[in-house]
């Protein structure tokens, strides 16, 4: 009969010290929820310009329907947000980049207005 060796139970002795306890595993994953939580809080509920890298954007805040509407020749027609953004955000200057998208997407298109101004074509 063959004892085991000193050096195999040594080793089975060093594979059980890396073993967590439960409080040191709550607490990294407690640190690490609360970290996942706090990063993109601050970021939403701080005054920023543009889409920050670890910001919330499933949570952008409700766009407000600017009413858009294009003046033709034969007439204005109201303009729908969904009709122009496949999904509109609240961090996108949509007075900047809709209306010289509906001067070139409406034939025959005079000027752009909206509640806060006019563009011309």
């Amino acid at each position: 009969m063959t004892l085991p060796s000193p050096r195999l139970a040594l080793a089975c002795a060093e594979m059980s010290d890396w073993r967590w306890t439960p409080k040191a595993a709550v607490t990294v994953m407690a640190l690490f929820l609360a970290f996942q939580l706090t990063v993109p809080a601050i970021l939403l509920f701080t005054e920023n310009e543009t889409s920050q890298r670890f910001g919330w954007q499933m949570f952008s805040h409700a766009v407000p329907d600017p009413g858009f509407a294009v003046v033709t020749a034969a007439g204005e027609r109201k303009v729908t947000l969904d009709e122009v953004l496949a999904g509109p955000r609240a961090d996108l200057p949509l007075d900047e980049l809709v209306p010289p998208f509906l001067c070139t997407a409406v034939p025959g298109a005079i000027r752009v207005t909206w509640i806060k101004g006019s563009y011309e074509c």
